[in-house]
């Protein structure tokens, strides 16, 4: 063997093959090769939905755009704001009287200490009586929009003015705390 010879010239014949070169993927790490032919086909499907849309005419002389004409005239000199605001911000006191029920969330105005200043608490309306007895929510910290009961129950009798908006309900975390998706420091004080 120590002859110069070559070992594998001495074995039978068998062909050397390459090992086989692995295919080099054109994908972003942690992506999931069904994401990536998911986002294919949207992208074909969006593709399948785009329409030519027509391109503006432009307008002759004395013609009125066709938004401007579909639009119903008003004779009205002084606009009406409360049509204009978003449904939000303008509610009447109607409309929060029907809605004042026992379980609904409510955003309550309290007096502060000044007389004409007020603080604004989300609170849940537990019994309507003459008077409307409700237990306030507390803020949690450093997230906004949720609230928790806090640990010392928190409850007072309140009048249907004090109510200045009907929440949805609240969505509840793991921690059974409550999301509202509202500003309270939004209402006018």
């Amino acid at each position: 063997m120590r002859d110069g010879t070559n070992q594998s010239s001495s074995s039978p014949a068998t062909p050397v093959t390459k090992p086989k070169r692995k295919k080099r993927l054109t994908m972003s790490p942690g992506m999931s090769i069904t994401t990536r032919e998911l986002q294919r086909e949207t992208e074909s499907q969006d593709e399948d939905m785009k329409v030519d849309e027509p391109q503006p005419q432009p307008l002759q002389p004395g013609e009125e755009t066709p938004e401007i004409a579909a639009r119903p005239s008003t004779s009205t000199s002084a606009p009406n704001h409360k049509a204009q605001a978003s449904p939000q911000t303008v509610i009447s006191t109607q409309t929060i009287q029907d809605k004042v029920v026992p379980s609904a969330w409510v955003v309550v105005r309290v007096p502060f200490d000044i007389k004409d200043r007020y603080r604004h608490y989300i609170a849940t309306i537990v019994k309507v009586k003459p008077e409307i007895n409700v237990m306030f929510l507390k803020h949690a910290q450093s997230t906004p929009h949720t609230f928790v009961y806090p640990m010392i129950d928190d409850s007072s009798d309140i009048d249907k003015e004090d109510i200045l908006k009907v929440l949805p309900k609240p969505i509840l975390d793991r921690k059974q705390r409550m999301i509202f998706d509202v500003d309270v420091n939004l209402w006018p004080k």
